[in-house]
């Protein structure tokens, strides 16, 4: 019978849970990685190497690997920098990962960045071209931090992949890391995030009073009083749902 696996990272440690296809039972094992606070594990369906994304205050970041389903580990935050230098910020810890067609394993970090491994995880290198787009001066933190929380590569052409960042949006890269766009057209908050035209954004719709010439507000949503967005709802299109009042 398949064997079904649950891979979790929580602040005390890596929890692996087992059951089988059924899931009326679970076993679990933890807290793994010696107890330090885990945001991501992958599994490699083909060889069953599991991979955590992590990081300590006392020690900094790092990806541990287990070849074993979590019986040993080993970790490694090799090559986990920016650099030396004015200016240019530490790495605090790993929060996602992915692995590529070609069998690399990529690595997101806080603040907002991407590392590439080419030996399973020992040693990692900086992918700068993200970090070097020029709207990077403007990158604003999320509730949870300046973080790269996604990572999503083309599952047949390992020159193209996608990243997420908090709050910054979402950008691709078609030439394997040396250049990035922005892919943030679409987004409700399109207005906070970098354009690959650079142009003002307007509201592609009416909506809420609001005609699709009027400029976006500046406030972020949150701060709008509701009564100045749902007050001409009457005079919508009828098929328009109403928010409560």
């Amino acid at each position: 019978m398949p064997r079904v696996i649950l891979l979790i990272g929580t602040p005390k440690g890596a929890f692996i849970f087992e059951s089988d296809a059924h899931r009326l039972e679970w076993s679990s094992r933890g807290p793994l990685c010696e107890g330090w606070p885990i945001h991501d594990l992958i599994m490699d369906p083909d060889t069953g190497v599991i991979h955590a994304a992590g990081g300590s205050p006392w020690y900094g970041p790092a990806v541990w690997r287990s070849d074993d389903l979590g019986a040993s580990w080993s970790h490694s935050g090799d090559g986990l920098t920016f650099g030396d230098g004015e200016g240019i910020p530490p790495v605090a810890t790993v929060w996602s990962l992915a692995t590529t067609p070609d069998g690399a394993l990529f690595a997101g970090v806080e603040p907002a960045g991407l590392f590439r491994s080419d030996d399973g995880g020992t040693t990692f290198q900086h992918v700068a071209g993200l970090r070097e787009h020029e709207s990077q001066p403007t990158w604003q933190p999320g509730a949870g931090g300046l973080i790269l929380h996604t990572i999503v590569p083309h599952p047949e052409d390992p020159e193209r992949t996608w990243v997420g960042i908090s709050a910054v949006g979402i950008f691709e890269t078609v030439d394997g890391g040396r250049s990035w766009e922005p892919r943030n057209r679409g987004v409700r908050a399109d207005f906070d995030h970098p354009r690959s035209d650079h142009r003002p954004v307007r509201p592609q719709v009416r909506c809420c009073g609001r005609r699709a010439a009027d400029p976006v507000p500046a406030e972020p949503l949150r701060d709008v009083p509701l009564g100045r967005w749902w007050a001409d709802l009457d005079h919508q299109d009828p098929g328009h749902r109403h928010a409560p009042r």
